[in-house]
């Protein structure tokens, strides 16, 4: 398994209004998309959130970004959103879903 983490934020918009937008517009697409394991996203002290994806693997993670790249820009616009370009990423170690 593999998974991305990556911070998002908005100095006009709350972080439920972002994490609204990924439910509705993002997490859709990654659901249909192949190798789909989870989506987690976890507010943040600072009003923003941390939307983390798994994934079999990196083929798959970057697929689905891709497949997911429009609706996301999209919601970038529309929410003013600034993402932090440095994604903590890499293979997945315990995965303990009991």
């Amino acid at each position: 398994m593999y998974a991305r983490i990556r911070q998002l934020s908005s100095a006009t918009r709350s972080a439920q209004d972002i994490t609204d937008r990924l439910v509705s517009d993002i997490l859709p697409i990654y659901e249909a998309a192949d190798g789909f394991i989870s989506y987690t996203i976890v507010g943040t002290y600072t009003n923003g959130v941390l939307a983390l994806r798994v994934f079999d693997d990196v083929t798959t993670l970057e697929a689905a970004n891709e497949a997911a790249a429009s609706a996301a820009q999209q919601m970038g616009l529309d929410l003013d959103i600034a993402a932090d370009d440095d994604n903590l990423e890499g293979d997945v170690l315990v995965d303990d879903r009991s």
